[in-house]
């Protein structure tokens, strides 16, 4: 199979390429998860697969409830849909518990200390205020459980990964922490082969062509279970067999080649990299996952779904992008700055300011 082929697939089934009209809720609600440690680059990505949404609009969301952020999949921060939170904790928050048992140790959290933390902080949420970091770390003293900011850090972890707490509304810059059973009440059935069963689903229709190994690793998940959980929805499913493997995808098309080139500006742990390990060179093409040091661009230039240079920004005294630099692999097409200029001016309009751009040597 061509990759670039696999890439445009990609590109659609992940809505790049075909975005949702339904806001960021949209997105998250259709990919089941979306990698979130860093607000800005994050709320870019839904923003593109959301129809080119302001990054206020999506912040917006965030604050009401519509998305919420968490750990869940592995032990870093993901958007979700509050309507899939539960199952997704069923699927793989045993699996990060037992990732982050070492962690704990380090941080002073035996399991006593943790449960005791889960019912200080409950408690302290139980009124609806939703609080910050900071003040959970003093809830937690004020409970006799003394922790550094590690420690509370890794406290709050295990309070998401135990559907206790989740993300609140921001106040400032800060984010906060709010009940579970307030921002998603709703509680189903499933159980954890049906919850299993659910993922493996969802990550082949909107990531493939993708195969086992891929989502084992996207979703913490040893082999074994990801093999299972893929058997139970294969009637769902389509494959095909590649270079030794076998990829699987919902019962879509490829999306024919466009006249024209498409240029992506996406971050660092965007979907359409984080969510493939064994076929990442799909979109790499064999380039290291991650730059150097020296302030090297860190994020993909991507030409038809395929890695074609990277991108980073300057901000300016207020916070904002200001300055975009694109360190380009190869010569460009004057179609391709072309649609590059276009992608510029996107990320602009998402940030809600105007952004420049330069060229930089590899």
């Amino acid at each position: 199979m061509d990759h670039a082929l696999v890439a445009r697939w990609r590109l659609a089934n992940q809505i790049v390429s075909r975005p949702d009209a339904a806001g960021a809720a949209g997105v998250v609600g259709r990919l089941a998860a979306l990698q979130a440690q860093d607000l800005l680059p994050s709320a870019w990505s839904l923003s593109q697969r959301a129809g080119g949404i302001t990054r206020k609009a999506v912040a917006d969301e965030l604050d009401a409830g519509r998305v919420l952020r968490t750990h869940v999949l592995r032990p870093t921060w993901h958007a979700v849909a509050p309507a899939d939170l539960r199952w997704l904790l069923r699927a793989s928050a045993p699996r990060i518990q037992r990732a982050n048992a070492a962690m704990y140790v380090r941080a002073g959290l035996d399991d006593e200390t943790r449960a005791a933390s889960r019912r200080a902080l409950a408690a302290a949420l139980a009124d609806g205020t939703h609080r910050t970091r900071a003040e959970l770390g003093t809830v937690l003293a004020d409970a006799g459980i003394r922790l550094d900011a590690f420690g509370v850090g890794m406290a709050l972890m295990d309070a998401e990964l135990s559907a206790v707490v989740v993300s609140g509304a921001a106040r400032g810059n800060q984010q906060t922490y709010a009940l579970l059973d307030e921002r998603a009440p709703a509680v189903d059935g499933r159980t954890r082969e049906d919850s299993l069963a659910e993922l493996a689903r969802r990550f082949m229709v909107t990531r493939g062509p993708a195969t086992v190994d891929d989502l084992a690793t996207w979703a913490s998940l040893p082999l074994t279970d990801a093999r299972r959980a893929v058997a139970a929805v294969a009637g769902e499913l389509e494959t095909f067999q590649d270079d030794g493997l076998t990829w699987w995808h919902g019962r879509s098309e490829p999306p024919e080649r466009e006249d024209q080139p498409r240029v992506d500006l996406v971050q660092a742990y965007d979907e359409l990299v984080m969510s493939y390990l064994r076929t990442r060179d799909v979109l790499t093409g064999g380039v290291p996952l991650f730059t150097g040091s020296g302030g090297a661009p860190l994020h993909w230039v991507l030409v038809d779904g395929r890695a074609a240079g990277r991108w980073g920004y300057r901000r300016d005294a207020r916070g904002r992008p200001a300055h975009l630099v694109v360190r380009p692999f190869r010569d460009w097409t004057a179609a391709e700055r072309a649609a590059l200029h276009g992608a510029v001016e996107a990320f602009g309009r998402f940030a809600g300011t105007h952004v420049a751009w330069t060229d930089e040597p590899a």
